[in-house]
């Protein structure tokens, strides 16, 4: 399970909760993500994990593979918790920089949670993101989990949401399957997980209605009242966002050949924001890239 218990839930969001400090950096600093993980929380900074903590009070901060061989890290303390976020910034910003980008991916799914969470468009979108990086807790680990809740008036005034599973692939290096976890495993792993996801739905309900009461989403059209009564009737779907996919590549085109049907999210004209219109099939994918 993902959402917090009531206990941990308030030391966040309480004035006088223990956490609450860090919820606040979160709230005014768009380049970082809070993300709900049960016994823990982390908060991601350009898709990197920043900084975790449990509810006892235990923080764990950057890996040291973003620190120099023979420097100290800083220890992530409570107590200088927003000094401590501003230095482990910097070290991640140097590291992907001058020695090794390897958070492209993982940066744009970032960049998705912030464009429609809480970014000046995030009112007009029509999903919600409430997870990155889930798992399962088996071996089967999914980008986003998003919250589709279209934009119009009509829509916003039912509590009836649906569920997606995104995968994201950056480029046309990681889409076939042969090379790895591609696009045709990802959809394998979600049949096998969508067999039962009773669990992961009330779980994903719960994990939105806490971010959205942690402010950590907009309050787009008064929701707080619809977002008490949420209710999910149909099937968790997945989908694939293709960022900066080389249209002249055939990757793509050869893994859907051996993919029944998949679903993608198309750019509203460029961005990130996720737009139901622009939620397309196979055969249009494959009419673009010929």
């Amino acid at each position: 399970m993902r959402h917090l218990t009531d206990s941990f839930f308030d030391e966040l969001k309480n004035d006088d909760g223990r956490f609450h400090e860090i919820l606040e950096i979160v709230r005014w600093d768009d380049t970082l993500d809070l993300e709900l993980r049960g016994d823990y929380c982390t908060i991601y900074y350009r898709g990197g994990r920043l900084l975790s903590f449990t509810e006892d009070g235990k923080l764990s901060g950057i890996d040291r593979k973003y620190l120099k061989p023979d420097e100290e890290p800083m220890e992530a303390k409570l107590s200088n918790v927003s000094a401590y976020m501003a230095w482990a910034k910097q070290k991640i910003d140097y590291y992907v920089s001058q020695e090794r980008n390897h958070l492209g991916e993982k940066e744009i799914q970032q960049l998705i949670v912030r464009e429609n969470n809480y970014s000046s468009n995030a009112p007009d979108t029509d999903f919600f993101i409430v997870d990155m990086e889930y798992q399962d807790g088996s071996d089967k680990r999914f980008d986003l989990v998003a919250l589709r809740w279209d934009s119009t008036s009509s829509a916003r005034r039912t509590g009836k949401v649906k569920l997606y599973v995104i995968e994201v692939k950056q480029g046309f290096g990681a889409v076939r399957t042969i090379s790895g976890s591609g696009l045709k495993k990802h959809l394998e792993d979600f049949k096998r997980f969508s067999k039962d996801t009773k669990d992961f739905k009330e779980d994903m309900i719960k994990v939105f209605q806490q971010k959205f009461d942690l402010e950590l989403l907009r309050d787009v059209d008064n929701l707080k009242e619809k977002v008490k009564q949420l209710k999910v009737e149909e099937d968790v779907e997945f989908a694939c966002i293709m960022a900066n996919y080389k249209p002249t590549s055939k990757e793509l085109l050869n893994e859907l050949e051996e993919i029944s049907d998949c679903q993608f999210f198309t750019s509203s004209l460029m961005g990130y924001g996720l737009y139901s219109k622009f939620l397309v099939g196979k055969d249009t994918v494959i009419k673009l890239l010929k």
